[in-house]
């Protein structure tokens, strides 16, 4: 028909990024209007849906297991069990890097863009990714800073003697 339709949006949020999405939808059901042809329906939401649920989720378990470390280390309790203490902040180091480097590099590179043209693309998403990545890492070097002085106070602190 040598007709053509121009979208413009402030930003996608869908998973199939700038094909399937919003934007091909809407230029695909002008196109078809303008063509008398019955208009594509809708792409589903559900996809997009799971993903912020999911990532919702994550930080809620996050800032819970960032609040429950602050209690406990501010009393200056740290747990001892079967593994000791150094274990656990390591662990948590592991986590939160593993974290980072999912959402740095494996992220962009599954989708083949980089994290700033991923940002144009959905915005929300991306910078909540950031934020979760940014926030793991900086609190298990706080956490493993924080739980060091708190052993080395225990080991410094004076034993009393009957």
């Amino acid at each position: 028909s040598r007709m053509g339709v121009v979208v413009l949006m402030n930003a996608e949020n869908s998973l199939d990024l700038f094909t399937n999405g919003r934007m091909g939808t809407i230029a695909d059901g002008v196109t078809s209007l303008l063509e008398g042809r019955e208009p594509p329906s809708p792409p589903s939401t559900v996809p997009i849906f799971i993903v912020y649920v999911a990532l919702f989720a994550l930080l809620v378990l996050q800032a819970r297991g960032i609040a429950k470390s602050v209690v406990a280390l501010r009393r200056g309790r740290i747990r001892r069990g079967r593994i000791g203490p150094w274990w656990r902040v390591g662990f948590s180091l592991v986590v939160s890097v593993v974290w980072a480097l999912f959402v740095l590099v494996l992220v962009p590179k599954q989708l083949g863009s980089s994290l700033s043209v991923l940002a144009t693309g959905f915005p929300d998403l991306v910078y909540l990714l950031l934020a979760s990545a940014l926030v793991a890492l900086g609190w298990a070097v706080v956490k493993a800073v924080w739980t060091y002085a708190a052993l080395r106070g225990e080991q410094a602190a004076p034993v009393a003697t009957a």
